[in-house]
């Protein structure tokens, strides 16, 4: 199933009467003007964005909109609007054409749907998602780190013991078990911090001044 988004390009061009040979030398004209060393296009380059073969670039999106005065979302295919204005002049338009009824209908809906979505129970679960997300995030980062941590020792002390350790790396040890000390300290900090996290996404309270002594069990 073909899901390519198709751009706007051809529909442009020719609605302005113009060849392919001639918005080449147009947009090249534009892209002179800008200078800094921009690459001009070729007649196939425009072929091949009418063709959606190539991606039209960001750059060139934005120089062939402001030459059509469209927006760069309707040129890529992304609306149905030339411009941000045609979306509220056509739904303008529709609501003239509404009775007072199906007006008040609407606004009630509309209403009904905004207090939905920005109710008190809808904001609070909003929260609870957005805190387990960033719970999980953050365990995954740490627990890639804690891997790749245990890794570079587990190597640094193997070859330690084997004898195998270079100069450079004999000189760097102290540093090397300062830095593992902090991690460590540090990794103890943030695992009060997930636990204190996963606590107040499963128990829905967060407690105060958690320790190991006064931990709440199931």
């Amino acid at each position: 199933m073909d899901i390519t988004i198709k751009n706007n390009l051809r529909r442009l061009r020719t609605a302005n009467g113009l060849t392919q040979d001639e918005l080449t030398e147009a947009l090249n004209k534009k892209i002179k003007e800008i200078g800094k060393g921009e690459k001009t296009v070729s007649k196939m380059t425009i072929s091949n964005w009418e063709n959606n073969k190539h991606a039209i670039k960001s750059d060139k999106a934005e120089l062939l909109a402001d030459y059509f005065g469209v927006s760069v979302a309707y040129l890529l295919g992304y609306s149905e609007y030339k411009v941000p204005e045609d979306y509220f002049e056509i739904e303008r338009k529709r609501k003239t054409q509404l009775s007072k009824k199906q007006l008040r209908e609407e606004e009630i809906l509309e209403k009904k749907v905004h207090e939905e979505r920005f109710s008190p129970e809808a904001i609070e679960q909003q929260k609870k998602i957005d805190l387990k997300k960033s719970y999980l995030n953050m365990s995954v980062f740490f627990d890639k780190l804690h891997e790749e941590i245990a890794n570079t020792a587990g190597a640094y002390f193997a070859k330690r013991d084997a004898g195998m350790l270079t100069e450079e790396e004999k000189q760097t040890l102290p540093d090397f078990l300062d830095l593992l000390e902090q991690i460590l300290d540090t990794g103890k900090a943030f695992t009060e911090v997930f636990f204190r996290l996963d606590y107040a996404i499963n128990k829905k309270t967060l407690p105060k001044n958690t320790t190991d002594k006064d931990t709440p069990t199931d």
